[in-house]
């Protein structure tokens, strides 16, 4: 009956063809051990892949030498692989659960297409459905962690997802199907055993097949995300766009969708930004400019008329030192530079914002280009007296990022041009003017 329900439930997936080949991710536990009679009685060509993670000592090593035994008795290939699961752990600052899952995915990934395999079947089963769902209830999480453990996800194949645990025990014990015991599956230390242990149990009792109802509930909630996506698709289609590594969220189109807080996350969830978050953002929205956010990769900043998101550099405290030169590179842009005799009552004023013209002999090389610091000030053309920048900045109406990205070109302490904005009073052209520097710059692509 169960190798019916399994080689129907395979096909439904529609993953078998002529030639398919299958790895079994293969503990030595009941359900893997399951797995691979049921493959093997299907007829479909498998290999295993064991890993030994070392956290149970002797133990971990009697499962390895358990899988490679049964693999040469069925004449399959078998992978075997150990692992320093601690080590790992510590060094990225993650769960031991975490950094299993990570070293075992990782290491399948390079064992599938140099020994011909599609697809890698993990054990995973109708009950690890259900904890699964409970996990991320009790978490906290959204429609997109409620949905549960996909049938099919990329070359990750779980067979076994249409049997309860119960089911499997019969059919291991029914067939005479030999399995290791792991002794830490009866701990209540984590949660998912606390769930299996404590709560399913119960839950059954009150309502008998509990754990396929569960599941019907999991199903709607994918199909109900999948229409989710396709809304949030479309949302982003009109309402995002990227600039090279900048992302920008129209904050006039966000508003035309409801719930917006909702929309907002799942745009700005990819680069690591938190529910929470997303919360105090909406509150920014109120009152733009409203602010900076950080996630671990990106920085987002709420404008007026947008939301930017760039990846998260640090902002460099030293600066660059323009030489006199005809050209020359700093950062990402490319400055020019030349000395020119002129008659101020004929002088033609340059009519773009990258380019500028100075009265040479009050300007000292070398050059300083650096970005805004607190307390900076200038005296912008057409006034006599000084302004702080950050004034000057919110008369401009400029955002959190741009007063960020603003470049200042200094002749020694005195800021003489707020690159791309305005010049400094005390360096313009004047009467007395007989010659300039002629300063203009343009961003350039750097190959890298």
């Amino acid at each position: 009956m169960m190798q019916t329900h399994f080689e129907k439930y395979i096909e439904g997936l529609g993953i078998v063809a002529e030639g398919t080949q299958v790895l079994l991710a293969v503990s030595g536990g009941v359900d893997s051990m399951c797995m691979c009679h049921l493959f093997q009685h299907a007829e479909i060509p498998y290999g295993i892949a064991h890993c030994n993670f070392r956290l149970r000592g002797a133990e971990s090593d009697a499962d390895e030498a358990f899988v490679r035994a049964y693999a040469e008795a069925l004449g399959v290939p078998c992978f075997t692989r150990a692992f320093d699961t601690k080590g790992y752990a510590a060094t990225q600052g993650i769960s031991i659960q975490m950094a299993a899952r990570a070293l075992r995915y990782e290491w399948f990934d390079t064992l599938l297409v140099p020994n011909g395999y599609d697809y890698v079947a993990t054990a995973h089963h109708l009950d690890d459905q259900v904890e699964t769902f409970f996990i991320n209830l009790i978490r906290g999480s959204g429609i997109a962690g409620l949905h549960g453990i996909r049938p099919l996800t990329g070359k990750v194949l779980r067979p076994l997802l249409f049997a309860t645990r119960s089911e499997i025990l019969s059919y291991v014990e029914a067939h005479a199907i030999p399995y290791r015991e792991d002794r830490s599956n009866a701990s209540i230390k984590y949660l998912r055993n606390r769930i299996r242990h404590e709560v399913l149990p119960r839950m059954e009792a009150i309502e008998p097949n509990f754990s396929r109802k569960v599941n019907r509930t999991v199903s709607f909630l994918r199909k109900s995300e999948m229409i989710v996506n396709q809304c949030i698709e479309e949302a982003e289609r009109v309402a995002v766009r990227k600039e090279n590594d900048k992302i920008v969220i129209n904050i006039r189109a966000l508003w035309h969708y409801e719930p917006t807080d909702y929309y907002l996350y799942h745009f700005v969830r990819p680069y690591g930004f938190t529910a929470s978050q997303v919360e105090d953002m909406m509150r920014a929205l109120s009152n733009p400019p409203g602010g900076q956010f950080l996630s671990q990769s990106h920085l987002l900043f709420v404008g007026r008329e947008e939301i930017v998101l760039v990846p998260r550099r640090e902002v460099p405290e030293a600066y660059y030192l323009l030489e006199e030169k005809s050209e020359q590179m700093a950062s990402s842009w490319c400055w020019k530079m030349g000395r020119e005799a002129i008659d101020p009552s004929v002088f033609v004023f340059p009519g773009s914002e990258s380019e500028v013209c100075l009265d040479s002999a009050k300007i000292r090389f070398p050059l300083t280009l650096r970005h805004w610091r607190e307390g900076d000030f200038f005296f912008p053309l057409g006034m006599n007296h000084k302004k702080l920048l950050s004034d000057f900045f919110v008369d401009k109406k400029m955002d959190v990022l741009q007063k960020r990205e603003t470049w200042l070109l200094l002749s020694g302490e005195d800021i003489i041009w707020v690159v791309g904005h305005r010049i400094d009073h005390r360096y313009r052209i004047m009467e007395s003017t007989e010659e300039v520097i002629r300063f203009s710059v343009k961003r350039e692509e750097i190959s890298k």
